[in-house]
């Protein structure tokens, strides 16, 4: 009876040790954040400045180990307008209107935090995620929270290959998306990320993507996989 209970016991805190890891593991969600009149502000888009093609296995992929690059700043620029509409699309929050918060006092006379290398952000945006700016930012635009979103413009090759070399095939836009949300604190209270592959691709050349056939996909494509992925937030939001 003695042996038994030991087992049981120690199955007992082997389980609630594997809950306890798996909740440390799940992205960070406040409840309280979130609803029908909790107003977020989108303060900080930022992108790599390279397309990205890392599954190209064209004749250019293969001798850059596997890369092939190309300017993201217009597929950036293009696809802005189309993100921030996407981004009024949730039950969970409000988006406070972009146009109103890059005309803004608080908004322009925020200072940009240093930008990584390599790191390119739309016309009209700061780059602001330092706690201090992002906390100071949100109370001066009376605002519930603000929002930062990274978004990676890629793409992703299909078709038929000669050994390890594309030799005829489609390249498909690839989006890869991380938003986090932070309240008024300064505190991140939700953050969701991932990767969507448009189903519908434009012809690659031998070297790669073609960037004027694939850029006006990537334009159309963005606004879809941030949407997507933002979903997340009120899927959770609407269980409650």
């Amino acid at each position: 009876m003695k042996q038994k209970f030991v087992v049981r016991f120690l199955l007992l805190f082997i389980f609630t040790g594997l809950i306890a890891a798996c909740s440390a593991l799940l992205p960070p969600y406040d409840a309280t954040a979130f609803g029908k009149h909790k107003v977020y502000a989108l303060v900080t888009v930022v992108s790599p400045k390279d397309v990205e093609g890392g599954d190209t296995r064209t004749i250019q992929g293969v001798l850059a180990g596997g890369k092939y690059y190309y300017s993201a700043q217009k597929a950036l620029n293009g696809s802005i307008y189309k993100i921030e509409q996407a981004m009024r699309k949730h039950s969970a929050f409000k988006l406070y209107s972009p146009a109103k918060l890059k005309r803004s006092h608080a908004y322009r006379s925020t200072r940009s935090d240093s930008k990584p290398s390599g790191a390119i952000i739309p016309r009209g945006y700061r780059f602001i995620v330092s706690k201090e700016k992002l906390t100071s930012l949100a109370r001066k635009l009376k605002v519930d929270g603000v929002i930062v979103m990274r978004v990676n413009f890629g793409y992703k090759f299909y078709g038929n290959t000669l050994g390890v070399i594309g030799a005829a095939g489609k390249t498909h836009p690839k989006i890869g998306v991380d938003v986090k949300f932070f309240n008024r604190d300064g505190k991140m209270v939700y953050q969701t990320a991932g990767t969507k592959i448009a189903s519908r691709g434009v012809a690659s050349k031998a070297q790669g993507a073609d960037p004027k056939k694939l850029t006006p996909q990537l334009i159309k494509f963005a606004p879809l996989a941030v949407k997507a992925i933002v979903d997340r937030l009120d899927n959770r939001f609407n269980r409650k």
